[in-house]
């Protein structure tokens, strides 16, 4: 079994099979509060959880390996393969920000069988670099009213461009792609964290 190529936490639930994965955005890594809150949050379920951090990220630079992201996706599989996901029989992907476009375009090239059982949860969606896959159980975008990198409007029409029929868009009011308000203070992250 390939070791993987970024950090990751697992933590394994011997009870469930259901299996959350998690990654930062392009910005801040896993070790940012916000992703620490949401890593609390989702252990709290009972499923198992698996928590990349990209390999960018582990050398200390600021940005990914490219518009293809080909580093980050292989960086994906291989922390999946070496949890042995196929062993799970629900898959959940959150991705913030960059970690959205990141595991959308991981499902969007995933077989049928990956596919059929996994959910994505799209923490700022990015317009013209996020996809919405096909073929999976479900997508939720929880999106800042004011999120400079993908208004609600033309997040709306992506929606009613793509092929499944089971997309969500929760909207948070007055907030950015950060979940801050004008002042930039993140006052409504507390209330994404509940929602995922």
């Amino acid at each position: 079994m390939p070791q993987p190529t970024s950090t990751i936490n697992y933590y394994y639930s011997p009870n469930s099979k259901a299996l959350t994965i998690l990654t930062h955005g392009a910005s801040e890594g896993i070790d940012s509060d916000f992703m620490k809150a949401a890593i609390t949050k989702v252990k709290k379920s009972g499923s198992s959880v698996l928590v990349i951090q990209m390999p960018y990220k582990d050398r200390g630079e600021n940005s990914s390996s490219g518009p293809e992201l080909l580093e980050e996706l292989n960086a994906t599989k291989q922390a999946l393969e070496f949890v042995e996901y196929n062993n799970f029989s629900s898959l959940k992907f959150i991705g913030k920000s960059l970690g959205g476009i990141i595991f959308s375009k991981f499902l969007e090239q995933a077989n049928t069988e990956v596919k059929s059982k996994s959910s994505l949860t799209i923490l700022g969606f990015i317009y013209a670099e996020t996809v919405i896959p096909s073929g999976t159980l479900g997508v939720t975008i929880i999106q800042g009213e004011f999120d400079k990198y993908g208004t609600v409007v033309k997040i709306q029409e992506e929606i009613n461009k793509t092929e499944n029929s089971n997309v969500k868009l929760i909207v948070i009011e007055n907030a950015d792609h950060s979940y801050r308000d004008g002042n930039n203070q993140p006052i409504y992250q507390d209330g994404v964290i509940e929602l995922i």
